[in-house]
């Protein structure tokens, strides 16, 4: 299946459209735009898991990502935010693996929220992070069972409440934020011009 095919089936028509559009829009002028949410969720019980269907999740180190030829593009997009992330002791990254192969990859930034690449402190929260799943992985119920065992994980390290930024956009992940108790506690357009970028909160 084609990149566009995939976009449609999990955003719709209209907003491949309009990614194409701003994919346009950031090689030409240099300018782009998003609408997201920010989804909290506060920390309560364990969530039951039943054994992975076929895959594992681990810690990942810096090789297990970087070392990897089907995540460079991934690594690319923000390579020295990565190297410190995986030098520090506020972020952890996890990753699923089918088939002995890294499927899908997410990080947990500890008593910090992400913004724009800007680290804003906040105590007691776990922030979800620059989740991605491979395309030829997806379908197999990884973002679920990652996303309860990264919440559980935040629990054993005493996060009182669960942070993620989700584009507007990304349907499937908004049904799935729903379906672990997330709630929409702010709402915000993410611009950049050139190698600067802003946030307008709408409330």
């Amino acid at each position: 299946m084609s990149k566009i095919k995939q976009y449609i089936q999990l955003y719709g028509l209209w907003n491949t459209l309009l990614r194409i559009f701003k994919s346009l829009l950031i090689k030409v002028f240099h300018f782009t735009w998003e609408k997201a949410y920010l989804l909290s969720r506060t920390q309560q019980d364990v969530i039951p898991l039943a054994e992975p269907n076929g895959f594992s999740v681990k810690q990942l180190e810096q090789n297990d990502l970087f070392g990897d030829r089907h995540w460079q593009e991934y690594v690319q997009g923000s390579k020295d935010f990565l190297v410190q992330c995986f030098a520090s002791d506020y972020a952890k990254a996890y990753g699923a693996y089918v088939d002995g192969r890294l499927a899908y990859v997410t990080w947990t930034l500890y008593n910090f929220i992400e913004l724009n690449g800007e680290l804003i402190p906040a105590k007691g929260v776990a922030t979800e992070w620059n989740v991605y799943c491979l395309p030829e992985f997806r379908g197999r119920g990884l973002h679920s069972y990652v996303k309860a065992w990264t919440i559980n994980e935040m629990l054993r390290n005493n996060a009182q409440k669960c942070v993620s930024i989700t584009l507007s956009y990304n349907r499937p992940a908004l049904k799935t934020q729903n379906k672990f108790g997330f709630n929409i506690e702010k709402t915000f357009y993410s611009f950049r011009i050139g190698d600067k970028r802003y946030i307008k909160w709408l409330h």
